[in-house]
């Protein structure tokens, strides 16, 4: 079993969303594009083999061969499910019929950070939703408070790595910052979390086998609001109302890598446009 999760049938590794087809359906291909996560990967992708395990839907795999061309990446490949094909997990059963179930995985990275986790936690608690914190260690001994209640007032909470380093991002090499992270983590809030998210998305397959040895599920994202930009409460929010569908892992920041300060209030003040928007059209807020 792999490490990267697959929510509402697809999978999502090295920064591409997969799109799977119906597990009825059987074989069938997969068409893919890669782009920079925000900042440009140098390095080519190795063709290889990415595991997609869903706890609703089976495992599943996806067999990808990856070459450059020009500035961004291309490839195909083909898909398989594997095991007893499963009631499509954008779907919950009503009776004899079914309807749709819209939930939105809100993640915040780079936290905790004062005053925006905090504020964050405010809105969050205001709307009863639930999200899912991707902090760095080196932030939750910073604000052991603020990393206290995320886990307190019901949200989860993953390892973000202890620095954040840009380094050690695009060589995949974290040395013991995972393991560093991790013992801030259960150290400050009691958690013995599973869950990573790698800095900048950036997985390398040497990365991917240490993190699925030592037990780690992987969550990234199909949606980012780019609010490191800081273009403006507005614009955040438009960015995932615009775009978000059932099951969508949206990227958000509290924090800013493992900087003792930053400034997040336009994310704050966007979170509660995008929360209100969504729930009127039905949305619910999990935790991953």
């Amino acid at each position: 079993m792999g490490i990267f999760s697959s929510l509402e049938g697809r999978g999502i590794s090295y920064g591409v969303t997969l799109s799977l087809p119906s597990p009825s359906k059987g074989e069938g291909s997969v068409s893919l594009a890669l782009s920079p996560l925000g900042l440009a990967n140098p390095a080519p992708f190795p063709m290889g083999l990415v595991n997609l395990p869903s706890p609703r839907w089976g495992e599943g795999s996806a067999s990808l061969a990856l070459s450059p061309l020009g500035r961004g990446l291309k490839g195909e490949g083909k898909s398989r499910h594997i095991g007893t094909p499963l009631p499509s997990p954008e779907t919950i059963q009503v009776g004899t019929s079914s309807a749709p179930k819209k939930r939105v995985f809100l993640t915040f990275d780079d936290g905790p950070c004062d005053p925006f986790t905090a504020q964050v936690l405010d809105v969050l608690k205001d709307n009863g939703a639930r999200a899912t914190f991707f902090v760095c260690g080196m932030n939750v001994e910073r604000y052991p408070t603020l990393a206290r209640r995320v886990v307190g007032e019901g949200h989860s909470i993953g390892n973000h790595t202890y620095s954040h380093s840009k380094a050690r991002a695009f060589t995949g090499i974290w040395g013991n910052e995972i393991e560093r992270a991790q013992a801030a983590i259960e150290a400050i809030t009691g958690v013995q979390t599973r869950t990573f998210r790698p800095p900048w998305g950036l997985m390398r397959p040497w990365l991917a086998r240490r993190l699925e040895a030592s037990g780690y599920r992987c969550y990234l994202w199909d949606m980012w609001a780019r609010d490191w930009e800081k273009p403006g409460r507005a614009v955040i929010a438009r960015r995932v109302v615009d775009r978000v569908r059932p099951g969508s892992i949206v990227l958000l920041h509290d924090g800013e890598k493992a900087l003792a300060a930053t400034d997040r209030s336009q994310t704050v003040l966007a979170l509660q446009d995008i929360i209100a928007a969504l729930a009127r059209q039905g949305y619910s807020f999990e935790a991953l």
